[in-house]
This record gives structure tokens, C-alpha cells and sequence, in this order.
């Protein structure tokens, strides 16, 4: 009886996790079905064997665009910029790996990572110094790139910056730990798609975008939850490593040595006024120009006014 009962326990146990496969496959193909972000799929670079996707745009000095790190975050964010900067500029702007339609692996994103993919891209893709605009945590990627290889990259433009005091902790045993067990293929997966739901991209839109700009949230949100379910269950490994503090920089012992930094950020971003104050005291030169009426996302909620600061800064008229 006892084996017959423990028995039926492991068949039962097989045919939920069996059930619950098949309901995660099923929300990242139902998640893709509009195929939002189809424009933005135009060329790939090959980083060790790592397809990440870009597009190009534009004729004159290159200026390259690097979107927020985050499992919603894309391309897509810098539409409503590029043609603007693309009048006078050639325009790249990419996917980071394990973002939009780059390849997602599984592996434990960084910093440093995205440093040598981005220093990978300058030197082969655009081939000279090049300006620079981030947005969110991407700022880390810039200056550490800028810090440690100044030859490849010219003005810094960091769009709502993260606060680097925020990110300079260390993970620990009991991070790494978490993170794997966040990696596991059914249960790890299903946590995923319950935090990047339509409910959780929607939140996190919700979150970016100034309260004035409704349509613009929605527009949004569906984007982030089509762009966390490009690809596959691999997706998640970013998350994991952004959890648990893997993406850490020290980029508050790099900032003092950096110059041209610019700051541009929304009005309405909670913590503008203590983010500005620590790069401030980190580095007394750092220019900051605020845009009325955005949050987290200036870029995308003020397009306009923000790829008009861009141009100012390139041309050295800020």
C-alpha cells in the first residue's frame, strides 16, 4: 500500500510539473503574438557566440544608445529619438544580451559583461569614439567603459541615471544561492512569468512613466511583456542576476576621474534630487538638465525636448 501510495504521489507530482511546462510555454508564445517590436529587429553582431541585435540609422558622427538593463527593456525605448538624432548623427542603438531580440543565455549577467559587449560593438560595429546616451542602470556599463577604455567612448549621457551607491554591494553565498534556485526550469520559470505578467509590466510601467501620460503606459506595458517573453525560459537568468545583485559596479570610485558627464532626467523621478546630489559630490563637473513633465524615462515620454538636449550636448552647446 505504502508504495502504491508513493507511487501514485511521483505520478501525480510528474503530470502537475508536466502541466505546468506546458502553461509556461504557453504565456511566452501567446506573449509574442503581436509581434510590437518587429522594427526594431534589423542587424546582428556575433559576441562570443552571443547574437546581439542593433539597428543603424542616420549619416554623421556616431552617438549609440543602450537601453535600461531589465527583462522588459528594449530597443524600444529610444523610438521616439532616433530620427530626430539621425538628421545630423549616425544612430546605433542595441539590445543587450538577455534583452529584446538579442540571444538570451543562461549564464549570470553583469556589469562587466555588458562592458566588454559594448567595447566589443564600438570597436567592430562603429569602428571609431563614439558619443554614448544610457538609460537607468545602463549608466554603470558607460562609465566603467569610459574609465576603463576612454579612447572608445567620448561624451557620457546618462538618461535617469541609477544612484551608484545603490549598486556597489557585493552579492554574497546566500545571493548565489537564491539566484539558482530562481534558475530552476519549472518552478524558477514559473516565478518569472507570474513577475513579468501583463499586471507586473504594467506596474513597472506605471512605475517609469509620469501619471499624466496614460497611453503611453499602456503602449508600454504591452511592450514589456511582449519583450520578457522573446525567446525562452533562459529568459529569466537576467532577472535572477539583477535580484541578487550581480549587475554591482563601483562606479562611485570611477566617476571623480570621468569628465563629460551629463545628466538628463524627468522632474518627476522620486529620487532625482539625491541622484544628483551624489554625482555632484562625486564629481563637482557633471551637467544635469532636467525635463518637465517625465520620470524615469525622459527619452521616451519627452522624445522631442530630450534628442534636442542630445544634439546640444554633441555639438558642445551645453
Amino acid at each position: 500500500m505504502k508504495k502504491l501510495k508513493a507511487t501514485k504521489v511521483l505520478i501525480n507530482t510528474a503530470l502537475a510539473l508536466i502541466v505546468v511546462k506546458g502553461v509556461n510555454n504557453m504565456v511566452f508564445k501567446s506573449a509574442r503574438k503581436k509581434n510590437l517590436t518587429s522594427d526594431y529587429v534589423k542587424y546582428d553582431f556575433t559576441y562570443k557566440n552571443t547574437t546581439i541585435n542593433y539597428i543603424k540609422k542616420g549619416k554623421g558622427s556616431p552617438v549609440l544608445l543602450v537601453h535600461d538593463v531589465s527583462a522588459f527593456s528594449s530597443i524600444y525605448e529610444w523610438h521616439k529619438i532616433i530620427d530626430t538624432l539621425a538628421r545630423k548623427h549616425t544612430v546605433y542603438a542595441v539590445d543587450l544580451p538577455g534583452c529584446g531580440h538579442s540571444e538570451k543565455n543562461a549564464i549570470t549577467y553583469t556589469v562587466y559583461l555588458y562592458q566588454l559587449v559594448i567595447a566589443a560593438f564600438i570597436k567592430r560595429v562603429i569602428g571609431q569614439k563614439t558619443d554614448i546616451v544610457t538609460s537607468g542602470l545602463s549608466s554603470a556599463i558607460a562609465l566603467q567603459l569610459k574609465y576603463y577604455d576612454p579612447k572608445l567612448i567620448n561624451k557620457v549621457i546618462l538618461s535617469a541615471p541609477t544612484k551608484p551607491s545603490s549598486i556597489e554591494k557585493l552579492p554574497k553565498l546566500t545571493d548565489e544561492f537564491i539566484k539558482n534556485m530562481m534558475n530552476f526550469q519549472i518552478t524558477g520559470t514559473t516565478l518569472y512569468n507570474m513577475y513579468t505578467s501583463k499586471i507586473g509590466a504594467y506596474i513597472k510601467a506605471c512605475s517609469q512613466i509620469s501619471k499624466g501620460n496614460r497611453q503611453l503606459k499602456r503602449d508600454t506595458y504591452r511592450v514589456y511583456h511582449e519583450n520578457a517573453h522573446i525567446g525562452d525560459s533562459k529568459n529569466k537568468y537576467l532577472s535572477s542576476s539583477l535580484v541578487n545583485g550581480f549587475m554591482f559596479s563601483r562606479e562611485k570610485y570611477l566617476i571623480p576621474a570621468i569628465d563629460d558627464i551629463y545628466i538628463i532626467n524627468g522632474y518627476d523621478e522620486p529620487d532625482r534630487k539625491a541622484i544628483v546630489d551624489e554625482f555632484k559630490e562625486l564629481n563637482k563637473t557633471t551637467h544635469v538638465i532636467t525635463i518637465n513633465n517625465a520620470k524615469y524615462l525622459p527619452h521616451l515620454e519627452k522624445g522631442t525636448t530630450f534628442a534636442n538636449v542630445v544634439l546640444k550636448i554633441m555639438n558642445g552647446q551645453i
